[in-house]
């Protein structure tokens, strides 16, 4: 059995400012299932701000670097998709509004020119600060809709095979605990903590 957690920092000791560290990133616990995500005393320890700082930069390169084997469809990897051409139109508003003086004579011709085939102005028309305006409130960010999270690709990679889905999340709970481990070298966990201690809540009632 796991002694009492102490209010102190498993890495170096220190007792104060600590907070919680989630020793399988939060991101991929969260989509587990119940059984695997309920919160066990286990797989949260405490770290001072500095041992915490350092071990999330790390847990960030693991994770980065477990998701991009995954990443084989090209174009699920970000959130919002950025059009161009609108990007385009937003900068040159913002150019002719607030750096129209500075401009080389060409570059505000291209600019005129991008602006009002956007407004659908007559090149014979002055732009307006208005239509500059209008040209910078282009909205030219949207969500992606074949967007699929890092997370999402890690976890749903674990249990695709149902018939070895509790093998390779145990294996997985196991792996980061061991991660763990090896990046902060803790010098302070309680008494009973062990990598291999069981990755599921089933003893205490939790159902899948």
């Amino acid at each position: 059995n796991i002694t009492k957690k102490q209010n102190m920092c498993v890495a170096c000791g220190l007792d104060e400012h600590v907070m919680r560290h989630y020793v399988v990133p939060y991101a991929y616990r969260s989509l587990l299932p119940q059984k695997y995500k309920s919160h066990l005393s286990h797989d949260i320890v405490l770290l001072c701000p500095k041992c915490h700082l350092y071990c999330s930069q790390a847990y960030q390169e693991e994770m980065k670097l477990l998701e991009s084997r995954l990443r084989v469809n090209p174009g699920t990897e970000k959130a919002v998709k950025v059009n161009s051409k609108l990007s385009r139109v937003r900068s040159a508003g913002l150019a002719m509004l607030n750096w129209k003086e500075k401009l080389p004579y060409s570059r505000r011709e291209e600019y005129r020119e991008l602006i009002q085939e956007h407004l659908g102005v007559s090149e014979k028309q002055q732009l307006s600060d208005e239509h500059l305006q209008e040209a910078i409130n282009v909205e030219c960010r949207a969500p992606n809709p074949d967007y699929v999270s890092g997370a999402e690709l890690v976890v749903n990679d674990l249990i695709r095979q149902s018939e070895c889905r509790d093998a390779n999340l145990a294996e997985f709970v196991k792996g980061w605990r061991q991660f763990f481990l090896q990046t902060v070298q803790p010098r302070h966990l309680p008494n009973g903590w062990r990598v291999d201690a069981p990755v599921t809540c089933s003893e205490h009632k939790i159902g899948n």
